[in-house]
């Protein structure tokens, strides 16, 4: 059945509120605005809600870090800390609901392509103005000094943190490399030319906030987006396949390069990040640790050390509560004189852990079953792309909280709604 004027217009702002949300990320207070504002659209223009079986199964696995909130209250000592931290997860169930509810209607391949060059423009201009407003720092940077800070600075000039920053962005990289060589023969010569300027463009962003993993993570992405392209296009022209390696290869040796000529990164990556593991739960112990051991792998086991120590001491399958995790880290590393950790007040930094410490296995498990949601679709719609997200997602959250901030927790569900609802299509009409 054709759709009225009417009726297009109205599904035309739906995909252009969801595209919205997800481009502004950076800045949560619009973000938030307009998650207000899409949930309230949905209910006046959008809530002839269509569920099946699956459809209900996805956002119960959607919402189950929302739900594991709420199972666990009871185990806060502090309920409006709890409280608060639920209403982070709120998006988690809304969300869901009405692009699932609706996802006959999403365009995906419209939002996920144009999310990146929106993600990217603003990350453009947000690098230009720190440039024009804060040029003595520009000008220390590029002497080579003091880049330890460069990228959080920078990243809090966006009124954010830096690997918050640099998650959205490894992820961007992939979706323009992705469509780069999946329309490289479709698309012109130059739209591939603008494509590629951006790949450099974004590269190099990630190179400017500089968080190891996020490195890391971005040329997997585009690793396991080559391997999937080549094992599945025998058919594509061998100078297609060339052009699409030496982008590749081209990328690779510039970040060695940098990485190998600019003192401060040969050393974070190597020195820095590796040094000092004997000293685990003894950073005091190090020479200026704020600037030796803040940014060393032994920092992040120390933390983790400390929780594991926290856990022996409460039961496993509960965990200690959404509102207590932070004072009984904080105690405990008052308690064993690790007086750094206690300065800096250093959270757990791993999401695995954190949800295990905090609500036990059944919150480990609902964790589990979030994150590897992403892997499932993957395999199911053999895309890459959700391969890429599943691999960012899996890993990043190794080495930070992600999804206890309501950034990585919005960006993480609205992908993941997205994921499904692509899902949906292809399951039940055969989408594209």
């Amino acid at each position: 059945m054709e759709k009225s004027n009417v009726q297009n217009k109205i599904d035309a702002a739906f995909n252009i509120l969801i595209l919205l949300i997800g481009s502004t990320f950076f800045i949560r207070k619009l973000s938030t605005i307009l998650i207000i504002v899409f949930l309230v659209f949905c209910v006046i223009f959008k809530r002839k809600l269509i569920f099946s079986k699956e459809a209900k199964l996805l956002c119960l696995v959607l919402s189950s870090l929302f739900w594991i909130e709420v199972i666990f209250l009871w185990n806060s000592s502090d309920l409006g800390i709890a409280l608060k931290s639920l209403e982070k997860y709120l998006s988690l169930l809304l969300l869901p609901i009405f692009i699932l509810g609706n996802y006959k209607d999403v365009k995906f391949h419209f939002i996920v392509e144009n999310y990146a060059k929106v993600v990217f423009v603003l990350t453009a201009f947000y690098l230009t103005r720190f440039v024009i407003s804060e040029p003595e720092k520009v000008s220390i940077y590029l002497s080579g000094n003091l880049l330890w800070e460069a990228g959080y600075v920078i990243a809090d000039s966006f009124g954010n943190h830096a690997p918050n920053v640099n998650l959205h962005l490894t992820f961007v990289s992939s979706i323009l490399f992705y469509y780069f060589i999946h329309h490289y023969n479709s698309r012109g010569v130059i739209h591939n030319i603008l494509y590629l300027l951006m790949i450099i463009a974004v590269s190099c962003f990630v190179f400017i906030i500089n968080t190891r993993v996020a490195l890391f993570l971005m040329f997997l992405g585009y690793l396991t987006i080559i391997i999937a392209y080549f094992a599945n296009s025998k058919k594509r022209s061998f100078k297609t396949k060339m052009s699409i390696v030496l982008t590749f290869m081209f990328l690779v040796m510039s970040a060695f390069m940098v990485i190998t000529k600019v003192p401060y990164f040969k050393e974070k990556y190597t020195t820095v990040t590796f040094g000092h593991l004997n000293k685990v739960g003894k950073l005091d112990e190090i020479d200026h640790p704020e600037s030796n051991a803040y940014n060393s792998f032994a920092l992040r086991l120390s933390v983790w050390k400390s929780a594991y120590e926290i856990m022996q001491n409460h039961s496993v399958l509960v965990g200690v509560g959404a509102s207590d995790l932070d004072p009984l880290l904080y105690e405990h590393y008052e308690k064993t004189k690790q007086h750094f950790l206690y300065k800096y007040k250093l959270g757990i930094h791993n999401q695995y852990i954190e949800s295990l410490v905090k609500f036990g296995l059944l919150g480990l498990v609902a964790l589990l079953s979030y994150i590897v949601l992403a892997g499932y679709l993957s395999f199911r719609l053999k895309n890459v792309l959700l391969l890429v997200f599943f691999f960012n997602m899996m890993i990043a959250n190794v080495f930070d909280s992600y999804l206890s901030l309501f950034m990585g927790i919005v960006y993480s569900g609205w992908f993941l709604s997205l994921f499904s609802a692509y899902y949906l299509q292809c399951r039940f009409l055969k989408a594209d």
